[in-house]
Formats: C-alpha cells, structure tokens, sequence
C-alpha cells in the first residue's frame, strides 16, 4: 500500500529552519537547500526539480515548462506547466545570478556531468535529523503541498492540475483531507448566528 505523509505547518517550518540552520553551517549546500525548498513550495517531483535546466525555466510568466520526457504523465499529457509563487522565483533568481552560465539550475559536482543526485542522501543523514522529522520521505513534500493547498480552499481540479496529474482519480487520494476546511466554514456560520 503506498504511504502518504502530509507536514503540518508546524512540522514544514522545523523543516525550513533545519535547512537554513544547516546551510548556515556549511552542512548543506544553497542548492540543496534551494531543492528541498522548491520541493515544498511547488509540489513537483523530485527528479522534475533536481533535473530542472535553465532553459524550463521562465521568468516572465512565472513558471516552469518541462518537456514530456521530463514528467511523468508527460506522454498521455504534454508539456507540463509548474507555476512558481514569488518565493520559488526569488530562490530561482538568486541561482541564476549565482550559475545561470550552466545548462542545470543544480549541476553534478565539479568534474561530473549532468545534474546533482546526492539529495536523497542528505535529505536522509542531514536534513531529516535536525528537523526531528524520521521517515519523511521527499516525496511527502509534494503530498504536503497539496494538502496545504486544500486546506487554504483550493480544488481538488486545481490541486490536480497543480501537480500535474494526468487522471483526477489520482488527486481524490487528497479528498479525505478537505474535512478541516469544511468544519471551518461549518464553524464561520455557525458564528455568523451565534
């Protein structure tokens, strides 16, 4: 059975300030900083972030456009389009101004080709330690992406098309979380005659 674990906003800034505390101590690099963050804050799958290039990236619309042999549902859909919030910008932006001469936003080291692959391995030793966060996998960014985005009244339509799923069967896994908004509203009206 395939296992879904969504952060709390309490659990996901423990996770933001154990990425800049370890970055600050020089035990994690900004772009690996920069990948678990745009992880949280765009719901994308880990290979579409850590394999980005700076040709997919498009600053003026405010998004990234991947290719279909970069996405997953990329054959039954297409290009896949990730909107990107004014904090994913700006962690783009800084890159850019930083590295924007190499063909990926997160390059391999020195003297390797092709993209960075070694943030599973911090994300496990580094990242999950100091959050106080054992077994959260990165994939449970994207869950929480989405759950966040329920919770602040988003569709699951929208959701769906956020994440880039092909089927909407696949976003409905999210439907059992749309409980906390529904009391929510339950409890503004409840107030508005109370």
């Amino acid at each position: 059975p395939s296992v879904e674990r969504f952060l709390t906003d309490a659990q996901a800034l423990a996770l933001l300030e154990a990425i800049g505390a370890l970055e600050a101590e020089a035990q994690l690099s900004e772009k690996h900083g920069a990948i678990f963050r745009l992880l949280l804050l765009t719901g994308a799958r880990r290979r579409e972030i850590a394999g980005l290039r700076w040709s997919e990236v498009d600053f003026e619309r405010s998004r990234l456009d991947l290719p279909p042999d970069r996405t997953k549902t990329g054959k039954d859909s297409g290009n896949r389009r990730i909107a990107l919030n004014s904090l994913a910008l700006e962690i783009l932006r800084g890159l850019h101004a930083k590295r924007g001469r190499d063909a990926y936003v997160f390059p391999a080291k020195r003297g390797e080709s092709g993209h960075t692959t070694a943030e599973g391995k911090l994300w496990r030793e580094k990242v999950l330690p100091r959050a106080g966060l054992a077994g959260v996998r990165l994939h449970d960014l994207r869950h929480s992406f989405a759950s966040f985005a329920l919770a602040d009244g988003a569709s699951l339509a929208m959701i769906g098309k956020a994440l880039g799923h092909a089927n909407s069967r696949t976003t409905e896994r999210y439907a059992h979380l749309t409980d906390d908004p529904i009391k929510a509203m339950a409890e503004r009206m409840g107030q508005r005659f109370g």
